[in-house]
């Protein structure tokens, strides 16, 4: 049974779905910080007691601050993208449709796939397995061109049939399994890249809890 609601999120229902990264710089950013104050006692008795081993950590803090400013730069090339759903959610058995809207002029040649993962868990335990891909599908490759308000790369993929919904689907009262679907867009010479999670409900005859989304509006930051 699948307790994740498809209403739950606002993005899955306005078929609008923003990139993960400005969240993933945050999060970078914010592990940094984390990291340098663990470290400082590190450095401290690395010299006072010559324990070299315990410089460790800072090497870490310095190999994720990198990370940090590669995402930070990442952002603020490339800016804010979204991919606007012509169909959402996305059924089981149909296709996955749709344009990803850059913000910048970016023409170029862009690949895409969809990618499924799957996170086992058991209530009151520590077990717990994954992220395990599920599926991955083939790369599409297509060509964009840049527009007066920024560049739009089609997508349209399929959504296979045997496919599990997104979500936490419940075994028994103590076991679950996490589904999560992504929609992967790189591009070849600009060094462009972006990851959207998308919902996929539904089986693509039931029309049920599909909807039209809105005539692709333009990014929010």
């Amino acid at each position: 049974m699948n307790t994740t609601r498809f209403d739950s999120n606002p993005e899955w229902v306005a078929g609008r779905i923003t990139s993960n990264a400005k969240k993933y710089a945050i999060s970078l950013t914010c592990l940094t910080v984390f990291w340098s104050v663990i470290s400082v006692p590190c450095v401290y008795f690395a010299f006072k007691d010559e324990t070299w081993l315990a410089l460790v950590f800072p090497a870490i803090g310095v190999l994720i601050l990198l990370f940090a400013v590669h995402a930070w730069y990442h952002w603020f090339t490339f800016g804010p993208s979204e991919f606007a759903m012509d169909q959402t959610p996305a059924p089981i058995g149909g296709q996955l449709s749709g344009v990803v809207r850059l913000t910048r002029n970016l023409p170029d040649d862009y690949q895409f796939h969809l990618l499924c993962t799957r996170v086992r868990s058991s209530r009151g335990s520590k077990n717990r397995t994954g992220p395990i891909q599920e599926y991955k599908s083939a790369p599409v490759s297509v060509s964009a061109t840049a527009g007066i308000e920024g560049t739009e790369i089609p997508i349209r993929i399929a959504i296979p049939d045997d496919a599990h919904e997104t979500g936490r689907h419940k075994k028994d009262r103590r076991r679950s399994v996490t589904y999560t679907w992504r929609l992967i867009v790189k591009a070849k010479n600009s060094g462009f890249g972006a990851m959207y999670c998308i919902p996929v409900f539904g089986k693509a005859t039931d029309t049920s809890t599909a909807s039209q989304s809105s005539l692709r509006p333009g990014v929010s930051v």
